[in-house]
C-alpha cells in the first residue's frame, strides 16, 4: 500500500511594502486601515477599488478622497480668457440681433486659430454651451397640414 504525503497547509505571510514614516496623525484611511490588521483585499473591497490601488496609496499616504481619474488639459484650456473675451464682444454688440451660438463659435474659433489653436469649432462650441448654459432656440416650424 502506498502512503500518501500530507501537506501541512501554512498560510503565506503577504510580501510587506516600505511604509512612509510619519506619525500618526498624519496617516490616510487606507494606512489606518492596514495598521488595523486588514489585508489589502479587504481594503479594495471597501472602498471599491483594486488592491494594488491601495498599495500605490499607503505608500504614497494618498487618502481614498484623492482616488479619481486626472484628466488632461484640453488644447482649448490655454484659451478661456481670450475665448471669454471674444464671447462677452459678441454678446454686447449683437443682443438686438439675437446671434446664435454656431456663429459666435465660427468667429471665436476663426480668431483663436490666428493665435495658434489648433482644435475644432465644435470643442469652442461645447465649451461655449457648458460655460454659458447656452439653450438652443428652436426654430418655428409650420406644419404643412395646416
Amino acid at each position: 500500500m502506498k502512503r500518501r504525503k500530507i501537506y501541512v497547509h501554512t498560510p503565506i505571510k503577504s510580501p510587506t511594502f516600505p511604509l512612509p514614516d510619519l506619525p500618526e496623525d498624519m496617516w490616510c484611511d487606507f494606512r489606518r486601515d492596514y495598521e488595523s490588521g486588514s489585508t489589502l483585499k479587504a481594503i479594495a473591497a471597501k472602498y471599491m477599488c483594486d488592491p494594488r490601488t491601495v498599495r500605490r496609496c499607503i505608500m504614497a499616504n494618498k487618502s481614498s478622497d484623492e482616488l479619481g481619474r486626472q484628466t488632461a488639459p484640453t488644447k482649448l484650456a490655454p484659451y478661456h480668457v481670450m475665448i471669454d473675451c471674444l464671447y462677452a464682444k459678441c454678446t454686447e454688440k449683437n443682443t438686438q440681433e439675437g446671434i446664435g451660438i454656431c456663429q459666435i463659435s465660427q468667429y471665436i474659433t476663426d480668431q483663436l486659430k490666428k493665435c495658434g489653436y489648433t482644435g475644432s469649432e465644435r470643442t469652442v462650441r461645447n465649451y461655449l454651451r457648458s460655460k454659458y448654459q447656452y439653450v438652443r432656440q428652436s426654430q418655428p416650424t409650420s406644419d404643412p397640414r395646416k
